[in-house]
């Protein structure tokens, strides 16, 4: 929400700029600032003012283009860790619940996936008090 204020602002301002120091119309000015502020060159510009304001306009442009991977990287490696330390929902259906982990579970997991293996050997959801790695390691 914070980049879309950011890139409105900056097409707003840019374009209000460009009206004024290069002399063109509002419609051409927003246009020419949202070409330049998704990341194409400022060719073709001919005034020096245009010239500087599209290389503003297109630094600033990479910036919140930058931001936004930074942001989407964050929320992708806080799910990929999450998934990692079992802490999201369970979206399976037809599972199997074993509640808490001890040394006897191993066995029981064996059993009903030996049961379960015309359905692939089934899915088990263990709700234990172990971190998942360090079952994951005992399994």
């Amino acid at each position: 929400l914070v980049l879309m204020f950011l890139t409105m602002a900056l097409i707003v301002f840019g374009s209000a700029s460009y009206a004024v120091f290069v002399g063109e119309s509002p419609a051409h000015a927003v246009w020419r600032i949202f070409v330049w502020a998704s990341g194409s060159p400022a060719e073709g510009e001919v005034t020096p003012s245009g010239r500087f304001l599209g290389i503003i306009v297109t630094v600033c442009g990479m910036i919140i283009l930058s931001l936004l991977f930074g942001i989407v990287t964050e929320v992708f490696s806080t799910k990929m860790r999450e998934s990692k330390m079992g802490l999201q929902k369970v979206v399976e259906g037809g599972h199997v619940v074993i509640l808490g982990y001890t040394d006897c579970t191993r066995c029981m997991v064996e059993e009903l996936a030996s049961a379960r293996e015309s359905a692939s050997g089934g899915t088990f959801v263990l709700l234990a008090r172990q971190k998942k790695e360090d079952i994951d390691k005992e399994l």
